[in-house]
């Protein structure tokens, strides 16, 4: 399975940067930083555009197993388009 299907609706909608939203296709952005996941659960995302401006989004995972997995893969694409960590298969 790809991550793109374990995260509904990746490469996610609702990045921000402070009051900004992303209005753009959010496969143009890479991601480069994974945080998490928190207390909660939730893991936080930090993505750059063409500009070097930072975007920031969060997901939330219930399952603990498949948080840590998503985490997992996450980490190893940084540096890749939201769009090419998509396509990362999360068992391998």
């Amino acid at each position: 399975m790809k991550l793109k299907e374990a995260v509904a609706g990746w490469p996610l909608a609702g990045w921000t940067r402070g009051p900004m939203t992303w209005e753009d296709d959010a496969g143009m952005l890479k991601l480069l930083a994974v945080r998490g996941p928190s207390d909660t659960g939730a893991l936080d995302l930090v993505a750059g555009d063409a500009q070097l401006c930072r975007w920031s989004n969060s997901i939330a995972i219930d399952d603990a197993d498949q948080r840590k997995t998503i985490a997992r893969v996450l980490a190893s694409a940084v540096g890749r388009s939201l769009a090419e960590a998509g396509e990362v298969e999360l068992d391998g």
